[in-house]
């Protein structure tokens, strides 16, 4: 949508909305653009623009969950229809676009997304923010000219959506150069958002997969091992914590921490904790700004000795 404001509020209009879906045969992408030519004719042009949302299986949009279609249902509201209906599904790829590419850009709207993403710098496009002014000038002067500029940034929108959404298929399928990018990306986010059907179903497709990037990858290393544990997979998870506390145990110190645990509390081997716990202390005195992850080994190496020391036998029984 295009609008007189970003206020979003009940006297903010919707004056283009654009619309675009896939042909049956799915090598065409069909772009409808509609324009509020007066606001005297808000209901027709509402109807029309409902009309085709509720024909789809699904709105696709970005960043219209929290903008576009509150203010749409606002518009119907005023104008007397009803909302849209709750059983129709939203995709906004706003969400997904943050999961896959928010650790490597400083910003995640649609116009960046398309520079670093899809490698498209849109040539002289008219910001956002100018649209407003262009409507209200052609209202006083019903130069239809006026609005080329805001035709074409609308529709260039669209097609960056299409485009990112091919994008985000290919990076989750993993058939990308960066895959491993994008499975740390996913790996971490079902760690996160604890999606552990996701992550039996990823398991299921990509087990060789993730295995490889696991013992060569902290992040998904981590997420990994941290998703294993989650689904009761321990002796799994343990592995690969201590794997990553001997390959790269600066970049996941908390893995460590899983290593101590494990062996303290399933192995129930309070020796052996207590030897990895000092070993694990010797390594991080050469490492700068440690401080943290130090005094929680020490309050657990301590922790560790008092209980060896509760549960030693006498020195003849040894």
């Amino acid at each position: 949508t295009e609008t007189t404001g970003l206020s979003g509020g009940a006297g903010t209009y919707i004056f283009m909305t654009g619309l675009a879906r896939f042909s049956a045969a799915g090598d065409e992408l069909i772009v409808r653009q509609y324009l509020l030519p007066d606001p005297a004719v808000e209901p027709d042009f509402l109807e029309r623009i409902r009309t085709e949302l509720t024909a789809g299986e699904a709105i696709v949009c970005f960043n219209g969950k929290s903008y576009d279609l509150p203010l749409l249902q606002t518009r119907f509201l005023l104008n007397g229809f009803p909302p849209l209906p709750e059983e129709l599904p939203v995709i906004d790829l706003l969400h997904p676009a943050r999961v896959l590419w928010k650790t490597r850009l400083d910003r995640c709207d649609l116009q960046s997304l398309e520079e670093h993403v899809l490698g498209y710098l849109r040539p002289d496009d008219l910001p956002g923010a100018l649209a407003p002014e262009r409507y209200f000038r052609y209202l006083r002067r019903r130069d239809p000219t006026l609005l080329e500029d805001v035709y074409r940034h609308n529709q260039d929108d669209m097609l960056a959506m299409a485009a990112l959404a091919a994008a985000m298929n290919r990076w989750l399928a993993f058939d990308h150069p960066a895959e491993d990018e994008a499975l740390a990306c996913l790996v971490r986010y079902l760690d996160t958002h604890g999606r552990l059907a996701e992550f039996e179903q990823m398991l299921a497709e990509h087990a060789e997969r993730l295995a490889h990037y696991a013992h060569g990858h902290a992040v998904i290393g981590y997420a990994l091992a941290n998703l294993y544990k989650r689904l009761g997979r321990r002796a799994e998870a343990y592995e690969l914590f201590d794997h990553l506390t001997v390959t790269r145990p600066r970049e996941v110190p908390a893995a460590m921490e899983e290593v101590l645990i494990y062996e303290e509390h399933h192995l129930r081997d309070i020796r052996r904790a207590l030897a990895r716990c000092e070993e694990y202390l010797t390594l991080m005195a050469a490492w700068p700004n440690a401080g943290d992850w130090r005094e929680r080994l020490e309050y657990r190496r301590r922790r560790l000795q008092r209980k060896l020391d509760r549960n030693e036998p006498p020195a003849d029984e040894e």
